[in-house]
């Protein structure tokens, strides 16, 4: 994976001796998709949140669901204190509600509705959700799925499609920019959903998924000099 990180840092670094009127255009473009970010809350339904953190995580492979559907999940963990990400994601979610099932509707009052978005501290002291714990509070909680593989970004928006690389950055716990679509349905029950496109990561971050490093697993027991025997006194 280091040689992977390299070769990305040194094109970054071939790119900052281009000419200025390039990164000048590359920087006018760059404006651009900022500030078509603030379409987010159309109807559409495409939303790219705030810096987030992951859950229940498996976004490698597609695995086959209880409908025999090949998909891939995660969780979404949106930050209360992330107040414009809340805000516009709120809208979106409202939008697409009453897009399909009209103005009159609130998603967020309706008891027959399905809403994506659970408050992280209701559903810690909720017992009927047994899989959220306290980690959950002070957040907003999502639950997206795909069903193909979404591409990974880095935070310099380079892709990333090395697998072992994969493996060691998409883990429950650590945080991205999830690109999401929310689509209403209405079949058995009526509510909207929500589908993973794509991914951006941003950093790693306490791990949810209870694994640790070979670091951490050995910490104890690390030793100083060439003796290699490792036999125990």
């Amino acid at each position: 994976m280091a040689t992977t990180r390299t070769s990305r840092t040194r094109r970054r670094s071939e790119e900052s001796d281009a000419p200025r009127s390039t990164r000048s255009a590359r920087s006018a473009r760059s404006s651009r998709r900022e500030s078509s970010k603030g379409s987010s809350a159309k109807v559409t339904g495409r939303f790219i949140t705030g810096k987030a953190r992951s859950s229940f995580m498996r976004v490698i492979k597609l695995e086959e669901d209880d409908n025999g559907n090949k998909v891939c999940k995660t969780g979404i963990m949106i930050p209360k204190k992330d107040r414009k990400t809340v805000k516009a994601l709120k809208e979106t979610i409202q939008a697409v509600a009453r897009q399909k099932f009209g103005n009159e509707i609130d998603i967020f009052k309706s008891k027959k509705m399905h809403n994506p978005l659970l408050d992280g501290d209701e559903a810690a002291d909720d017992p009927e959700i047994p899989s959220v714990g306290n980690e959950s509070r002070g957040y907003y909680l999502l639950n997206a799925k795909a069903y193909k593989l979404p591409q990974v970004v880095d935070k310099h928006n380079e892709r990333i499609t090395d697998i072992d690389e994969l493996e060691e950055i998409c883990v429950s716990g650590f945080w991205f920019r999830f690109s999401l679509t929310f689509k209403a349905f209405d079949n058995e029950s009526r509510g909207v959903r929500v589908l993973l496109n794509n991914l951006m990561f941003v950093e790693e971050g306490e791990r949810l998924d209870g694994g640790k490093s070979a670091e951490e697993d050995f910490e104890d027991f690390a030793e100083e000099g060439d003796d290699d025997e490792g036999w125990d006194d």
